[in-house]
């Protein structure tokens, strides 16, 4: 204080109350607090994997032609767990909100600071609205498969964390027109060469399954059925599915 604004002070406040009453209400200065935001987000890496995870058998067995436009869903688990640097702020009793929007729905939960919990949620995941119809004729089949995309999407998140707001300052002589002096806490600590920020980065390893679709393949009723889906290729990952 003394660097920033030249003369020792008597007292020194940081908040309210202060000796000499609410001074930060009544002059409406912001309190020394600490800020946390978010500095910076980015996707570290995506893998996804192709699978069928629902097959539907309908068979005609009527003399007449049938119309069929079924809807096809499953219940599948999307799963979120955080991993957090050395560095950065100390485990602390600081709460935060997580959502993550889905075409079928929300994921959301609620984290504490540096928890390396595993946050799920099941969902009902597929093709819940009517599709375009299909004609099934007399002793035919059809077999639809409900393909989803299982994924690990890897994400980087740095937290900013920083003190914010006015200490006030008191001289018990005028120091030039007044008493009270409220610099920022910011150009305080600039004057006394001393560092205001602090990073502290989480990866959040979400898995979840994504774009569902629908393969039908239409058969004679004594075929033996083969989707012919074939999983994409895949490069070589360090993350795997379990």
């Amino acid at each position: 204080m003394k660097v920033e604004l030249g003369k020792e002070p008597k007292d020194i406040f940081l908040h309210d109350p202060t000796f000499y009453g609410h001074l930060f209400r009544k002059f409406k200065w912001e309190p020394v607090q600490r800020s946390i935001t978010v500095h910076k987000t980015k996707i570290v890496d995506i893998i996804k994997e192709d699978l069928i995870i629902k097959k539907h058998e309908f068979i005609n067995n009527s003399t007449s032609v049938v119309k069929s436009n079924r809807c096809i869903y499953e219940m599948v688990e999307n799963t979120a767990q955080s991993l957090w640097s050395e560095g950065g702020i100390a485990e602390d009793e600081i709460f935060y909100h997580v959502d993550f929007n889905f075409t079928y729905g929300h994921f959301k939960y609620k984290n504490k600071w540096r928890s390396n919990k595993t946050h799920g949620a099941r969902m009902s995941f597929g093709l819940t609205k009517k599709r375009n119809s299909i004609f099934i004729k007399p002793n035919e089949t059809v077999v639809t498969d409900l393909i989803a995309t299982k994924m690990i999407m890897i994400i980087e998140v740095e937290y900013k964390t920083e003190l914010i707001g006015s200490a006030v300052a008191n001289y018990a002589k005028l120091y030039g027109t007044y008493h009270f002096w409220a610099p920022s806490i910011r150009s305080i600590m600039k004057a006394a060469n001393m560092k205001n920020e602090l990073l502290t980065t989480e990866e959040i390893e979400v898995r979840c399954f994504v774009n569902p679709r629908s393969q039908e393949v239409v058969k004679p009723a004594h075929d033996v059925y083969s989707s012919g889906f074939k999983r994409t290729g895949m490069r070589k990952q360090k993350r795997k599915f379990e």
